[in-house]
């Protein structure tokens, strides 16, 4: 399982907050197995059987990937992993193989290389590269015309891409759509310096970020309304079910509870 984390900024707190986020992941897909395990055993049993651990021996889980996709000005300064955010000042030395590391992965897209870019999916790389030059359109279209076989992307790709850049590119795309239906990405730079967008660019960012934040708050409370409404369901306990609402999605119990009134029925 890949997730992708949108950043326009360095954030310092960036592996302890990778790090939340892929646990979470883990426990709800503990949550998910102990909910079926719970069910099936009501089935075969007629009653619900108590179990000590949430899952089984044989139980697995699906590896979680992180990728922070940076996308600022500054290059990326912020350690990439927890132990270069932690102080060991006063650890002796023979305890830090004792203290678990976590590694994570930025990609830093304004300072990678175009060689390192155009190693991913061409579509992606394109994707990249515009975000990299989004300040340069010249330079931009440049690089594009240099490599043949990113200069044609398919539609979907530019909707996608332009949804999260600039939406008035939207507009344009029938202006440079070829006759079997991909884009010319560099007529498409020639639309965006005649209609002076190198400013709208970053805005557009600003906005597609934003909105990415959104949805994923939206996320998070469907995530806990179905929480709430399935442990019921089970008949998990309400004192149960709130705590672990505030160990999952780490709220105070001020806010679990505000949660659990609001969708528990």
């Amino acid at each position: 399982m890949i997730g992708t984390e949108l950043q326009s900024f360095v954030d310092y707190s960036m592996p302890v907050r990778i790090m939340d986020y892929d646990v979470l992941e883990y426990k709800d897909q503990i949550q998910r197995i102990a909910s079926e395990r719970k069910v099936e055993n009501h089935v075969k049993s007629g009653k619900q059987k108590v179990e000590l651990s949430p899952i089984k021996k044989e139980d697995r889980l699906i590896p979680v990937i992180t990728l922070v996709l940076y996308m600022g000005e500054e290059p990326w300064n912020a350690a990439k992993n927890l132990h270069g955010l932690l102080d060991f000042s006063e650890v002796p030395e023979r305890f830090k193989t004792y203290i678990p590391d976590y590694q994570i992965h930025v990609l830093d897209v304004c300072h990678t290389s175009d060689d390192r870019l155009l190693e991913f999916p061409k579509d992606i790389a394109t994707m990249f590269l515009t975000i990299k030059y989004r300040d340069n359109l010249p330079t931009l279209k440049k690089v594009l015309k240099t490599i043949p076989e990113i200069e044609n992307i398919e539609e979907d790709t530019y909707d996608v891409m332009w949804n999260f850049l600039d939406k008035r590119m939207l507009e344009l795309k029938e202006n440079v759509q070829n006759e079997d239906g991909g884009i010319n990405m560099c007529g498409a730079v020639d639309q965006m310096i005649a209609e002076g967008m190198e400013r709208g660019l970053e805005q557009g960012m600003e906005r597609g970020l934003k909105q990415g934040m959104e949805r994923v708050a939206q996320e998070k409370v469907w995530g806990i309304r179905n929480m709430i409404e399935v442990c019921q369901e089970l008949g998990t306990s309400y004192d149960n079910v709130q705590f672990q609402v505030e160990m999952k999605y780490n709220l105070s119990q001020e806010e679990a509870e505000r949660y659990m009134k609001q969708y528990w029925k």
